[in-house]
């Protein structure tokens, strides 16, 4: 279970992506490769983005339907971890996770461990908060 910051930076990030705007910022653009179940425009199905969730990388979910607590779960799931969020001090976790879900989940620590000074493969870097 991720500690009780992985919520806040969570939400965090759904304000900046619209997430609490009408509709949980549901869009269902064709021009946009991501709201396709193929990863690219006219292949697959159109199922859009909803709170940040994405047809081509989930392409077996209901994205119209979704609620904010299944996206909640699949953050914490899919991207916490992989943004080491829980080995983060806080602040850090924010900016990393952020990244990591915008990015793409190898981009987040790479570029804070970069920014730090050290590499990703020195996991033991990031002190606990």
């Amino acid at each position: 279970m991720a500690r009780s910051n992985a919520i806040a930076c969570i939400h965090n990030t759904h304000k900046e992506e619209g997430s609490f705007t009408k509709n949980g910022g549901w869009t269902i653009n064709p021009a946009d490769p991501g709201n396709w179940t193929g990863g690219k425009r006219g292949v697959g199905v159109l199922k859009g983005t909803k709170y940040g969730i994405a047809a081509n990388t989930y392409p077996n979910l209901d994205i119209k339907n979704l609620t904010l607590e299944q996206a909640d779960r699949i953050y914490i799931r899919d991207y916490w971890p992989k943004a080491w969020g829980d080995d983060w001090p806080e602040g850090f976790d924010q900016i990393t996770y952020d990244a990591t879900v915008n990015s793409g989940p190898g981009r987040g620590p790479l570029w804070t461990c970069r920014a730090l000074g050290f590499s990703k493969a020195d996991r033991t870097a990031p002190a606990k908060a």
